[in-house]
């Protein structure tokens, strides 16, 4: 029989993030040269371009993420990411945390007056609005469950006590996201509850389903909300 390949570690985290990079860096040279040779218009909307190549690098890094989360240690999907089977009830927790945290961002979003933040300037043409929706409501959460409490949660489970693991994971995704929120209080700290609450649901669970679920209600609800505003006004 033969043996099982040792599960991934930080060296495949920094070959992951490192190929990342790299591959964001490619695509910000080919638009570079596109526009300089009249292929690509300048544009400060977002444009058709912008949201294919966007799809193209969500692909290829889920296709990286498969390769050193599942080939290179012979471990199928749903071991990988801990894709375990949970109880109705907790599925139902789930998806009421996601909607409930929406409820109170947007709660506390109105006593706030926020100048243009990064959504805004994304959502400014038709492409940018089909992207936001299709990508925040649909490929988002999904990848970013995988990557966090899946890939990086496994590789810092194994090197680190618990509260520390959920420390680091919640940290490093409200980190990742504080462009989104162009330093507003209350933007931070409700994206630092759903960082907390979506890690602390993947260590007592044992699974990421929850996550997902929590994670996938939070976002499709404000995007949603957020749609009917923009239609409203």
């Amino acid at each position: 029989m033969q043996d099982q390949k040792p599960e991934p570690g930080f060296s495949e985290l920094f070959l992951l993030v490192l190929g990342y990079a790299l591959l964001v860096y490619c695509e910000h040279c080919t638009k570079k040269i596109l526009i300089q040779f009249g292929y690509l218009n300048p544009t400060p909307d977002f444009s058709l371009f912008d949201m294919l190549r966007s799809f193209l690098n969500d692909f290829i890094f889920f296709a990286m993420l498969f390769y050193f989360a599942c080939f290179r240690s012979a471990r199928s999907f749903r071991e990988a990411f801990s894709f375990r089977k949970v109880s109705a009830s907790d599925a139902l927790a789930a998806l009421l945390s996601g909607f409930l945290t929406a409820v109170f961002c947007i709660y506390l979003m109105s006593f706030v007056e926020v100048e243009e933040t990064f959504i805004d300037r994304v959502t400014s043409g038709f492409y940018g609005m089909l992207f936001f929706t299709l990508n925040g409501s649909l490929i988002a959460p999904f990848l970013e469950e995988l990557f966090f409490r899946g890939f990086l949660f496994g590789i810092l489970r194994n090197k680190l006590k618990p509260v520390s693991t959920v420390a680091v994971v919640a940290f490093t995704f409200w980190l990742m996201h504080f462009y989104q929120t162009s330093g507003n209080p209350p933007a931070l700290a409700m994206l630092a509850a759903l960082s907390l609450i979506v890690t602390v649901q993947r260590q007592i669970s044992g699974s990421l389903i929850p996550s997902l679920i929590t994670h996938y209600s939070y976002n499709i609800f404000l995007i949603g909300t957020t749609l009917i505003l923009m239609w409203m006004n």
